[in-house]
């Protein structure tokens, strides 16, 4: 059976090389995409978010990034099934995933906030660099404490802070090019701006507490805990609809059932908690 822990680490090796080239795709452009094809200009300047919303190259990397998510989520799972999970895999994947749910979102952080306030580049820009810190730090300490069997995760898992980020770029990238209100607008600022905020604060501080936070695994083993998840999803879609409908912007959904998670597992685990 150890001769096929290449598929698993494959997977892994799959998941750590994509977020590097997110990265590089990030700063640099996509090759082949019209990165530098005309774009609209925006009122008060900001070269570096023009850049980093044109044409379809940031989609690009979205999409490398979400393909290397999905390795992240396979690589687990076919360890099991080949019987070959052990400690080896568990370091490969939380440095794969240091790169794809930390380096990466903390780049476009900086990149977001360096052309929404390129007046305070050097104090804002930086504050995504948080997200980089938090997802290392929450990655080593699920590796110290592996062997523990607990119900959920133990603070914001680190795909979900880096989902945040790029909810984040696409809600100033609907503002921008779909018809919004403007990304200087009184409307698209503070939507944007307040998400920025969000994400290089509150999001890198819920990464790396201890409080259980609630996750897709392990169903039967607690009725309480399964209804919760079940009523959890619901809401969650009803709670997209009515931010869809009222907000007119799907990313804004996406950041609003980020945020109603992280209250649905605060407040819930008070409930099913007490039913291990």
């Amino acid at each position: 059976m150890k001769n096929r822990a290449w598929v698993p680490n494959l997977l892994t090796m799959g998941n750590l090389l994509g977020g590097v080239v997110a990265c590089w795709w990030a700063v640099n452009g996509v090759p082949w995409a019209p990165w530098e094809r005309e774009v609209m200009e925006f009122d008060g300047g900001g070269e570096g978010l023009r850049l980093f919303l044109e044409a379809e190259g940031m989609w690009w990397v979205a999409g490398i990034w979400l393909a290397a998510v999905f390795m992240d989520v396979f690589d687990g799972w076919a360890a099991r099934k080949l019987g070959v999970a052990g400690p080896m895999g568990v370091q490969l994947d939380s440095l794969a995933d240091g790169v794809t749910s930390g380096v990466v979102p903390a780049i476009i952080g900086v990149t977001l906030f360096a052309g929404w306030a390129p007046a305070l580049s050097w104090t804002l820009q930086w504050l995504p660099l948080t997200m980089a810190a938090a997802a290392a730090y929450r990655l080593a300490r699920f590796n110290v404490r592996a062997e523990t069997k607990r119900l959920g995760f133990e603070g914001v898992p680190a795909p979900a802070g880096a989902l945040w980020w790029w909810a984040t770029w696409m809600l100033a990238a609907h503002y921008t090019e779909f018809g919004g209100p403007g990304i200087y607008g009184l409307g698209g600022a503070l939507n944007v701006g307040l998400a920025c905020l969000i994400g290089a604060t509150l999001v890198p501080w819920a990464m790396v507490s201890e409080r259980p936070m609630m996750d897709l695994k392990g169903w039967g083993q607690s009725p309480v805990y399964d209804r919760s998840r079940k009523a959890f999803a619901g809401v969650a879609v009803g709670a997209a609809a009515v931010v869809i409908i009222f907000g007119g912007a799907w990313p804004l959904a996406v950041l609003a059932d980020l945020l109603l998670y992280g209250l649905w597992s605060v407040f819930g685990a008070r409930f099913w908690s007490k039913s291990l």
